[in-house]
């Protein structure tokens, strides 16, 4: 919140697997709820940060527990950017959807350029 006016929000889900896989399901599950609601997406893209279980579909989810593989997906409507990233470090997989004003997008810039200020 900035001026009382909600400028981002962030939906993290906390749905737990056995299967790290299984967040792979649910990744693909919320984009194509999102697609069908705001379209393609503007970027759609798998990140291989290290391929050692890039060849070993079964091994994706350890891939990405630990920090090797990450999805993102954006849309972009005329007042906001969604987000969708689904990542991990740690053996902690993150799967989170993030909405952001552009509209507002001058309000925060302001704040975190104030913070800054009140720092010195």
């Amino acid at each position: 919140m900035v001026q009382n006016k909600l400028v981002r929000s962030k939906y993290i889900i906390t749905e737990k697997h056995t299967n790290a896989n299984d967040f792979i399901y649910d990744y693909k599950k919320l984009k194509e709820a999102l697609t069908q609601k705001y379209g393609t997406p503007d970027d759609d893209e798998t990140f291989w940060k290290n391929d050692l279980y890039k060849d070993d579909y079964e091994d994706w989810g350890m891939a990405l527990k630990i920090g090797h593989l990450v999805y993102i997906s954006n849309w972009k409507t005329p007042d906001t950017e969604i987000s969708l990233v689904l990542s991990g470090e740690n053996y902690d997989i993150d799967l989170q959807i993030e909405y952001f004003s552009k509209k507002l997008e001058a309000l925060e810039d302001q704040k975190a350029e104030q913070e800054k200020m009140d720092v010195l």
